[in-house]
């Protein structure tokens, strides 16, 4: 397609203009330069403008179809692009300034190996050859020696597309790699997946554009005004026909600002929150007794000793069912039972459309209790004044929220990812959850609880990435099913062992993260990594962690390939990526780096790794997506098309009132932990089997540590970079120029610390010195720290060093915001 418009400078002085605008590189600050765009007469010299279709792919998930903008073989800009929905039409500032990441200056150019100790980022270049055999010949020495799994693929989300599982899933899997995930946003699974299911469990919420059919919203954890634009827009269309929005939260963030109600808690108490707001809601008859009947596990009896009573304990034998998917053995049906109102007697669940929720007699002799009742038990202890005395909300504000939820529905509780990253963030999602199934804030128009509305996995043959077969039909040997959680890489690499059980770990391949810039513990991150004996880092540019590398690879800009964004959590659409130039310098696609590696390894007959192209045939060869009429060239041709519902309607989350969970009811009772990792930790099964919470390890205001460390440090996302991607736009960092703490005027005051100042956080395990702000939004002994930033850009020390390595014994999950600090001055000069 042809643009009739143009500009007054060329596709040279674009370029010259790029470079001058980057060179210095984000590290040390970029300047706009003007001066090198060559004025021209537009009339005679500039080219046809070609317009293509581009994909933002990063890991704010936002999904934003994008125009590029091609003249002369070169990417000027970037626009946005109508979707089938305009709703859904949305570009920020990073979609906006692509061609200057496409062009940094930072760009990682050819292959290069260490040539000096790790970290010191003192490489040479070396040819694409070089580079392959070399890491095969030390695989190879690695796999004779100890297997192959002592090679980890370490992946996160950084590219949103075939990248997610390019390494960690297809050629893990064709060389047997054990799979390491940097272990982010976890914690709100091992709720999720218990009480509905695995099968949907990031398709919790309706799909945005019905938020306008909300009578009330609830952002609980959320931040959209800056990480979720997308759906900030759709709530501001919402509040315009009159629908309340209510924000809670420890901050007053940006998004606080457009709340009709804002509440402020204090951090990591949510679950406590949301408990005595139940019990309230409940107290007035506001739960939905006919919904908890007839589409929860509420009126399941429970044994004395925590276990189910199902028909077996009645003399009822077990039947077989359909059998395992995956290990070909029948299934035992064996339902749990309930007391039937109507009938007075214990029946199958499967029997019973109106099952007693409390007060049930003893059964053959045995004496039970409802899962409503496990519900009733541990909600007790948090009456209105009692929760207000740890959350910091009042008793009244706490009534008045019960009432939002038991008369100004349909309430959307819509929560990502604000409170998933403190020890007990788990039993807030519970909590939270219950609130809103008790209510019957699920399943239909303007309702809805959860955390997600996209990333519909189900949907697309992951299977298939992950256990692709060769040219002859023969499956491949598959990856290490032992996939261990980052806290545990040092011990590993140290004992060699996991789980008490042998676990050689000796090298790693790193592919679509940073994580050390991003982890928890930066100093721990350091331990790990310098224990391995190889390490290859696959990047667009020297990140933190490539420089220490033994081996780095460049990788092609996301509009230098073909690709599909599917992962958005807010998007209902798949959206086609065109190839719009080729890879600049040396860089190549993950799939041909994928392919290199196998081939190199002895492993040169799998199809899927062929190209881009047969990648992505298998990725889309589904059902699901044959029933919404999804192909790849539907998608070529139309660049985008809507998956998540096969009839085209929007999406109303578990419209159907059916679940994953097999007894196709939301639970809320456990009789065993939900454990994201299991290596023989303790762990309170009681206290896991219904709601409870335990206060944050760091961050709660009464706790132990914060009488040495008394502020409780929050990290906080950027609008202008997803984790530390679009570090080297020059424009972007003119807005942004380094990373900041934002205190509260009396805590400045107190500490005699002024805007501007130079400050160091610290505590027991290392500390950063950065610039302060003062800011009235941030509750007094709360500091508010800018996220995403590399060592190279704080003035001393890392943002990384201040918070811990160690998970709860439940998730597999980085606590960010557990974390207690200490403050101080530093002046100028030191």
């Amino acid at each position: 397609m042809a643009e009739q418009t143009t500009h007054g400078f060329t596709r040279r002085s674009f370029i010259k203009g790029a470079a001058a605008l980057t060179a210095a590189g984000a590290l040390v600050g970029c300047s706009p330069k003007t001066e090198n765009l060559e004025e021209t007469d537009a009339k005679k010299e500039a080219p046809e403008t070609q317009i293509y279709a581009g994909s933002c792919r990063g890991a704010c998930m936002q999904g934003c179809l994008l125009n590029v903008h091609v003249r002369d073989g070169g990417v000027v800009r970037t626009t946005a692009r109508d979707l089938p929905d305009t709703r859904y039409n949305r570009i920020c500032s990073k979609g906006l300034t692509h061609p200057f990441r496409m062009y940094s200056a930072e760009r990682l150019q050819y292959p290069m190996k260490r040539v000096g100790e790790r970290g010191e980022a003192n490489f040479e270049r070396i040819s694409w050859d070089e580079a392959i055999s070399g890491i095969a010949e030390k695989w190879k020495s690695i796999v004779d020696e100890y297997g192959s799994h002592a090679v980890a693929a370490i992946t996160c989300g950084g590219n949103l597309g075939i990248p997610t599982f390019v390494y960690s899933s297809t050629l893990a899997g064709i060389l047997g790699l054990t799979p390491v995930n940097t272990d982010f946003d976890a914690a709100h699974q091992s709720a999720m997946k218990p009480m509905l299911g695995g099968g949907d469990m990031f398709r919790q919420q309706n799909e945005n554009a019905d938020l306008v059919n909300s009578k009330t919203i609830v952002a609980w954890g959320f931040n959209p005004a800056v990480s979720h634009v997308q759906t900030m827009h759709f709530i501001n269309e919402a509040r315009e026909g009159g629908t309340r929005f209510i924000v809670i939260d420890p901050v007053f963030s940006p998004t606080a600002q457009f709340a009709d109600w804002f509440i402020p808690i204090n951090a990591g108490t949510d679950a406590v929150l949301a408990m005595s707001v139940l019990g309230v809601v409940i107290e007035n008859g506001w739960h939905d007794l006919e919904f908890l009947k007839c589409h929860t596990e509420a009126g399941f009896l429970i044994k004395d000793n925590g276990s189910f009573l199902r028909m077996s304990d009645l003399g009822v034998e077990p039947t077989e069912g359909d059998p395992n998917p995956y290990t070909g053995q029948p299934t035992m049906i064996d339902p749990c039972v309930v007391w039937d109102e109507s009938s007075q007697s214990a029946v199958a669940h499967t029997e019973s459309s109106n099952p007693q929720l409390s007060n049930v007699p003893e059964v053959e002799g045995m004496t039970v209790k409802t899962e409503w009742e496990a519900v009733l038990d541990s909600i007790a202890a948090y009456d209105p004044d009692t929760a207000a005395g740890i959350t910091g909300v009042s008793a009244d504000d706490i009534r008045e929220l019960a009432r939002v939820y038991g008369e100004d529905g349909p309430v959307n509780t819509y929560n990502i990812y604000g409170f998933n990253h403190y020890f007990n963030a788990h039993q807030a999602y519970r909590a939270v959850y219950t609130l809103g199934f008790a209510t019957g804030n699920v399943g239909k128009p303007g309702a809805a609880t959860g955390s997600a509305n996209g990333e519909p996995y189900a949907m697309f043959n992951l299977v298939g990435a992950a256990m692709p077969t060769d040219d002859s039909g023969n499956y491949c040997q598959g990856s290490n099913p032992v996939q261990p959680p980052v806290s545990q890489l040092a011990s590993i690499i140290e004992t060699g062992e996991y789980a008490g059980q042998p676990f050689p770990l000796k090298a790693a391949l790193v592919a679509n993260c940073n994580f050390m810039a991003t982890n928890t513990d930066r100093n721990y991150t350091l331990k790990w990594l310098s224990g391995l004996d190889y390490v290859v880092v696959a990047d667009m540019v020297m990140s933190e962690t490539a420089k220490y590398a033994d081996v780095i690879l460049p990788v092609a800009h996301w509009f230098e390939q073909e690709d599909v964004l599917w992962q958005s959590i807010n998007l209902p659409f798949a959206l086609w990526q065109d190839k719009v130039a080729d890879p600049l310098y040396e860089s190549k696609t993950d799939v041909e780096i994928a392919k290199l590696l196998a081939d190199a390894m002895g492993y040169t007959n799998f199809p899927i790794l062929s190209s881009q192209e047969e990648y992505l045939k298998t990725l889309f060869d589904t059902e699901a997506l044959r029933q919404c009429g999804v192909t790849l060239d539907r998608l070529k041709e139309e660049k985008a098309a809507r998956i998540w519902t096969a009839d085209g309607s929007e999406l109303i989350a578990y419209k159907n009132l059916t679940f994953s969970t097999p007894s196709q009811k939301i639970s809320f009772y456990r009789e065993a932990p939900f454990l994201m990792y299991d290596m023989g930790q303790e762990v309170d099964a009681v206290r896991e089997s219904c709601l409870a919470w335990d206060p944050p390890k760091e961050a709660y205001v009464n706790g132990e540590v914060r009488k040495v460390f008394p502020y409780h440090c929050i990290s906080e996302r950027q609008r202008h970079r997803t984790h530390t991607q679009w570090q080297d736009v020059g424009y972007l960092n003119e807005l942004y120029p380094e990373s900041v703490c934002k205190l509260n005027p009396k805590d400045a005051k107190e500490v005699h610390i002024e805007e501007g100042d130079k400050v160091r956080l610290f505590n027991d395990r290392g500390s950063v010195v950065v610039r302060v702000a003062i800011h009235a939004g941030v509750p007094q002994k709360t500091l508010i720290a800018s996220r995403g930033y590399e060592i190279d850009e704080v003035i001393e020390g890392h943002f990384g060093n201040l918070s811990t390595h160690e998970y709860d014994n439940i998730n597999k999950n980085q606590v960010f915001l557990d974390c207690a600090v200490n403050i101080e001055k530093v002046e100028e000069g030191e």
